[in-house]
Formats: C-alpha cells, sequence, structure tokens
C-alpha cells in the first residue's frame, strides 16, 4: 500500500535527516578511549537514523506520479547538498582527522554526524531512482566535488570500515561511477523502477511507427 507523501511533509522530514543535531543524553567516551568505542556510542544512533532515511526513501520511490516524484527527489538533493557543503567547510577548518575518535566540540561532531547522514540518504535515493537522481545530480555540476569529498571523508572513518555502511557506501559508489561495478552485482530496483511516462509514450509511437513500415526480412529488432 503506497503512503501519501507531499513536498511538505517530506521536507519536513528532511529538516531532520539533513541538519541532525547530534543531541543524545548521553557522554561521548573520554579522550583515552579507543577510536572503536567512540564509534559504538554513535552507531547505534546511526544505526536508528538509516531506519528512517531508508523508510522515507522507499516512500519517494512508491510515490505513483512521475512528476511528483521528480520533484521531490530534487527539493530533497537541492536541500541535501548545501548542507554537506556547509558541513564539509566546518571539518576542513576545524582540520579534523577522520581516521581518529569521534570529536567532543558539538559543532564538528555534528558536521561530521551531517555528512554521514547525508551521504547515506543520497545512496538511499540513487540506488532506488538511479536515473532520476543521475540526471539531476549531472545537470548540477557544482556538487559534483562536494559528493566526491563526502564520500572520501566517510570512507577514512572507522564508521564505515568493514561494516554494513562500507558496503552500502561501496555501492553509492558502484552506483554513481566512482568505482568499478563488481560482476555479481545488480540493483533490484532498476527492473522495478517506474519509467517516465512520456518517454514510455514516445517510445510506444516509435515502435508502432517501425511496425507499419515494409519488411524485407524477418530480423525482429529488440
Amino acid at each position: 500500500m503506497n503512503i501519501p507523501c507531499t513536498i511538505s511533509c517530506f521536507l519536513a522530514l528532511s529538516f531532520c535527516v539533513f541538519s541532525y543535531d547530534f543531541t543524545t543524553g548521553e557522554e561521548l567516551p573520554q579522550e583515552n578511549e579507543s577510536i572503536e568505542r567512540s564509534y559504538k556510542t554513535y552507531n547505534k544512533l546511526f544505526m536508528q537514523k538509516r531506519k528512517e532515511q531508508m523508510y522515507a526513501a522507499h516512500n519517494v520511490w512508491e510515490m505513483d506520479d512521475y512528476s511528483k516524484r521528480y520533484s521531490m527527489v530534487k527539493a530533497l538533493l537541492e536541500a541535501l547538498f548545501p548542507v554537506l557543503n556547509n558541513s564539509r567547510d566546518t571539518i576542513v577548518d576545524k582540520q579534523f582527522d577522520p581516521t581518529g575518535s569521534l570529536p567532543k566540540e558539538k559543532d564538528l561532531l555534528d558536521a561530521i554526524s551531517s555528512v554521514f547522514e547525508n551521504v547515506a540518504f543520497f545512496g538511499d535515493l540513487l540506488i532506488r531512482m538511479h536515473d532520476m537522481v543521475q540526471q539531476i545530480y549531472n545537470k548540477n555540476t557544482e556538487w559534483h566535488p562536494i559528493l566526491k569529498w563526502s564520500v572520501e571523508f566517510c570512507n577514512s572513518t572507522y564508521l564505515y570500515k568493514e561494516t554494513a555502511h562500507q558496503k552500502h557506501i561501496n555501492i553509492l559508489s558502484m552506483e554513481i561511477g566512482y568505482i568499478p561495478v563488481e560482476p555479481d552485482y545488480y540493483n533490484p530496483f532498476k527492473e522495478k523502477s517506474r519509467p517516465n511516462p512520456k518517454k514510455k509514450k514516445k517510445s510506444l509511437k516509435s515502435k508502432n511507427k517501425r511496425e507499419r513500415k515494409p519488411r524485407l526480412s524477418n530480423h525482429i529488432e529488440l
């Protein structure tokens, strides 16, 4: 059953997705504790956020109306990349080392969390609606270095090393063309993707034209 989605409700949801405030009620580990321990606390919150993001992305994918679905994806991406860019600026300005433990400074921690979550959410949208997301992304070339930096940042951190999160970002990297596609990889959402009705109409029109032409052989074009 499709869950009704509107631009306003998803932009409200995107505020939670894109502008995450790392206020948990739990203290992060002390500086002398291990990198693994610092990420263990965060990972619990990240996993919860991932469930919300995947639910949101799937609801967008389930929208029947192509135009509304396109407008929704475009609005989400246009909200996502400025936040990613601001988070990148904060991390660079603070000279944070992604190979170390998570920091205790709230502004920096929020920026790091924003990169983790927005990269993951972009992957959710890309995997489910590859052609649509790729089309919008390709038109906005200023987004390209932001995403590239963000993916590289995530891959440098403990959170994305040898975990399910690493698998997700590897799929994102294959879908966007950062790394070669593995021989055994396939995206099941591409088989279920909803076509652009305009393209479908044009395709049927072309097919009908071809069928009316005289044929000199029994060759059938697929």
